[in-house]
């Protein structure tokens, strides 16, 4: 094979050029070599060559000068690659490999690399890692919105206590209030309007769940409508007529919603115990609780529509999050009503009895939740609301952390030391 091989040569399928076998050392250029070809040892390729797939190019060997390289291939052995080079994916490139300029779509690289293969390979896994680096980053916010968010409503609800508080657990207008055995119980006392939801009663509303949120005799709560034909027949109709600014009407939105809120992400239990109408603003006060149960003569609705608006203290939000996106849209359109059998058949209540029942069973759940660790009722609830707006990862994370700092309470030692001596356990919040 003594032949010099120079420009325009074709070498065809599975031809092997052996070791030291150079063609008189000759630069074999504007050659195609197509598969299946080996090149071994001291072998130059110059200028605009191709090298098909399932090529082995080995030691010693320099390729230069616009030269593409195809799936497959390994290049070993002290190979310097100069020039407009491309590398398809798959190729490997080991043992101190030099390579420069317009290197695109690199392959893998071993020994020692050269600058730009390094700058290349640097790029490429930086580009890799931005997806997951920005992620990180809107976790990072989100935790820090919701850590602010937090941070507020405690020092709103400090600043109320502090100055806004009635002077008796009864000083209020339009609701009654009772505490008993770490039970409140909370009655919206309109009967002759349904119990329907003013601006007063949405007033004193914020300050009993503010004052009730923040009281050490109280661990879980009950809220209920007078009389047996309403728990909260919606929002007062004639204050929603006299609404004809868009600000004034967010306002008004606002307002509802921030006393919902604080029931929501109370770290007291919230029950409602509908007992008849709970439509608008009935409906969407019985969502921001934690627990429903119902009368068997309960209604269930949203219908805002027939009077030209939408659901506008929370509906449209917890609605879907409670019953899924089909059934809340199937409501809130339609403004038809939920009867007690299908809010269980859904889901929106966890129990439906007679309504001579209803209040003692929701003292009985009530006193029942009273009755457990507080700092892990607490804790349960924010896995629980705050969880549902994350990823199940975030989530886990939530829970995993609420776990470990319980193991570290009084409430965490008494329960397993109760249990371990076939005693009830005494929690004291602690």
């Amino acid at each position: 094979f003594k032949v010099p091989q120079t420009g325009g040569v074709i070498i065809e399928d599975d031809v092997e050029i052996g070791a030291n076998c150079t063609i008189d050392r000759a630069a074999i250029s504007n050659t195609i070599i197509r598969r299946g070809v080996k090149l071994d040892n001291l072998v130059h390729i110059a200028h605009n060559v191709e090298i098909g797939e399932d090529t082995v190019i080995a030691a010693q060997t320099g390729i230069s000068g616009s030269t593409k390289i195809g799936k497959e291939n390994q290049i070993a052995g002290q190979v310097g690659m100069i020039g407009h080079i491309h590398t398809a994916d798959g190729v490997t490139i080991i043992a101190q490999s030099g390579v420069s300029k317009s290197l695109t779509k690199p392959g893998v690289y071993q020994g020692a690399p050269a600058k730009e293969v390094r700058k290349a390979f640097r790029q490429e896994a930086a580009l890799r890692m931005l997806p997951d680096l920005l992620e990180r980053v809107r976790i990072l916010e989100e935790k820090l919105r919701k850590a602010q968010k937090k941070l507020y409503q405690n020092s709103l609800l400090y600043f109320l206590h502090r100055t806004q508080m009635p002077n008796t657990i009864g000083d209020y207008q339009t609701l009654e209030c009772s505490i008993d055995a770490l039970v409140a119980t909370i009655t919206i006392n309109r009967p002759e309007k349904l119990n329907s939801l003013s601006s007063a009663v949405l007033d004193d509303l914020r300050h009993l769940v503010t004052d009730l949120r923040m009281r050490d005799d109280v661990r879980s709560v009950i809220i209920t409508g007078k009389g047996g034909k309403a728990f909260v027949a919606g929002a007062d109709i004639s204050e929603l007529a006299a609404l004809n600014d868009p600000e004034e009407g967010r306002e008004f939105a606002l307002m509802g919603q921030s006393v919902f809120s604080l029931i929501e992400t109370s770290p007291k239990p919230f029950i409602a115990a509908v007992n008849g109408f709970a439509l608008g603003g009935g409906c969407e006060l019985a969502l921001a609780c934690h627990i429903r149960i119902c009368s068997d003569n309960a209604k269930f609705g949203q219908p805002e529509v027939n009077l030209g608006i939408i659901p506008g203290y929370g509906g449209t939000q917890r609605l879907t999050r409670v019953l899924g996106r089909t059934m809340a849209t199937d409501l809130i359109l339609t403004g038809r009503q939920m009867d007690a059998r299908e809010a269980l058949e859904q889901g929106l209540v966890a129990r439906v009895v007679p309504i001579d029942d209803l209040l003692p069973t929701a003292v009985s759940m009530a006193m029942t939740i009273a009755s457990k660790a507080p700092l892990a009722i607490s804790a349960a609830l924010e896995c629980i609301v705050e969880g549902i707006d994350e990823s199940i990862d975030e989530g886990l994370g939530r829970e995993a952390e609420c776990f470990g700092q319980l193991t570290t309470t009084a409430d965490f030692h008494e329960g397993t030391s109760a249990f371990l001596e076939k005693r009830k356990a005494q929690f004291q919040g602690k």
